[in-house]
């Protein structure tokens, strides 16, 4: 008697480039976690390893959020628009200083959690990651490559101890308590890097990623932004650092 074998083919899709194609990118990660292990109160996620990005010829014209809001990062104006880059064999989005994007929907104002995976260039200016109007939160690298919290266009809330790299990939975060408690804190590769009070609150929605309404743009490379809108505990917050880590080992 004749026995039929069959055998198993395992197909492992560790990527997919469609640059060649056509304009949409798409990475899929294979064995790479694409689930934030908090995600009460998730705005905004961008991720260079997990969403999908439309560019053509590198230039990117959307940068797909996968919150679940799909609240998407776009920019129709050629000369505006980040290009798609490899940093460490990883995804990023890379700013050249006078790029910048929209979201599809604003980011209520009020408690904020912020968490970015970067690499900003050494450049001597304010380099935005997230804002809005006047009175919005603006999130930034400043001169001196450390982190800032201000409400944009009126006051600075604070500034975070240590400066991040330039010539490495980091994982910074900061959050904004709006109204009573008013406190605030950052952090830098897994370790609290300044907290404290403030006495500013805000009134206007987060609606940019990479610039100021044109100015004070970032320079440099950004892999991934998570914003909550709450202030989340520093167990989450350290937990949410520490996932990042296990995909990039900046620390």
């Amino acid at each position: 008697m004749k026995k039929l074998i069959l055998i198993p083919i395992i197909i492992l899709l560790l990527s997919v480039n469609a640059l060649a194609a056509g304009p949409a990118f798409l990475n899929m990660v294979g064995s790479r976690s694409c689930d934030l292990p908090y995600t009460t109160n998730l705005a905004l996620w961008l991720d260079g390893e997990c969403s999908i990005i439309t560019e053509s010829g590198l230039e990117i014209s959307q940068w797909n959020d996968i919150s679940g809001n799909n609240n998407h990062a776009t920019q129709s104006t050629a000369s505006l628009k980040p290009d798609l880059a490899q940093l460490g064999g990883f995804n990023a989005v890379h700013w050249d200083g006078g790029d910048g994007m929209t979201l599809t929907s604003t980011i209520a104002f009020g408690n904020h959690t912020l968490i970015a995976v970067v690499q900003p260039d050494d450049t001597a200016t304010v380099k935005t990651i997230i804002t809005g109007a006047s009175d919005s939160l603006q999130w930034s690298i400043i001169a001196d490559e450390k982190q800032k919290l201000t409400r944009m266009n009126q006051d600075d809330i604070s500034t975070a101890d240590s400066a991040t790299s330039t010539i490495a990939i980091s994982i910074i975060a900061a959050k904004y308590e709006d109204g009573t408690g008013n406190a605030y804190k950052f952090w830098l590769n897994g370790v609290a890097d300044g907290a404290s009070t403030h006495n500013d609150d805000l009134s206007t929605n987060i609606t940019e990623i990479g610039t100021k309404g044109g100015s004070e743009v970032f320079a440099g490379n950004i892999l991934a932004l998570v914003v909550f809108t709450e202030y989340v505990s520093d167990a989450n917050v350290d937990a949410i650092i520490a996932y990042f880590n296990g995909r990039y080992g900046a620390y």
